[in-house]
């Protein structure tokens, strides 16, 4: 029986270790090479990155440029996007990506425009949309099957709401497309630092959680045998 328990743990210990590729701070160029494999942060899986053409007439930024770092938590990852980018007038930046993210009771996506600024009718503009259990049709996010949803972060003249969420129906995987815009406007300035996606699970118990109770019924079981 003891030898059957300590069977049993060193399984649930395995199985909670084998998990995919982690990811890792790299280049977007980095992560977009990774295909359908993707990686790994936090219970979320992150792949299919895809470079999408953004608004006629803008600059692309480099995705060899931009920097992404997975942060966040255990059911919260965030993968942060390093831009440091500025424009000024007449500069319209922008970067368009698509990316699968997949796991267990995918719940809440968000975007957040970390230390934004502008001068004028400068604007930054972070925009995340989603498709909740289902993929959008083409390059563009147009075609969802399923209830599609936007969440918008933007500061300039308007207003400054540097970050927003969604909450959608439980899914086991989101197709999302997240855009940045650092826009001059006619005459002034914006900048950039960085932008974080974060996407978020419903949280459900451990392994690491449930190992003590695993042990304890072990512990019991050995000494039922042993009284016997």
């Amino acid at each position: 029986m003891k030898q059957s328990v300590l069977t049993f743990v060193a399984i649930l210990l395995t199985a909670s270790a084998c998990f995919s590729t982690p990811c890792i701070p790299a280049s977007l160029t980095s992560y977009i090479a990774l295909g359908s494999t993707g990686c790994d942060a936090g219970v979320v899986t992150f792949s299919g990155f895809q470079l999408e053409s953004g608004i006629a007439g803008s600059i692309p930024l480099n995705p060899s440029s931009v920097q992404v770092t997975p942060g966040g938590s255990l059911n919260g990852p965030t993968l942060t996007l390093t831009t440091n980018t500025s424009a000024t007038a007449p500069d319209f930046i922008d970067l368009l990506i698509r990316f699968r993210a997949a796991g267990s009771m995918l719940s809440t996506t968000s975007v957040t425009l970390n230390q934004p600024s502008f001068t004028g009718d400068g604007a930054v503009i972070g925009i995340l949309d989603v498709c909740p259990g289902a993929m959008f049709s083409g390059g563009t996010p147009v075609g969802c099957p399923s209830s599609p949803e936007s969440a918008v972060a933007a500061v300039s003249d308007g207003g400054s709401f540097p970050s927003d969420s969604i909450i959608s129906p439980i899914s086991s995987f989101f197709d999302v497309f997240a855009e940045i815009t650092i826009d001059g406007g006619l005459s002034g300035t914006a900048s950039l630092p960085s932008a974080a996606v974060r996407i978020s699970a419903v949280p459900e118990p451990s392994t690491t959680l449930l190992l003590p109770f695993v042990l304890l019924a072990g512990a019991r079981a050995v000494r039922r045998r042993r009284a016997r």
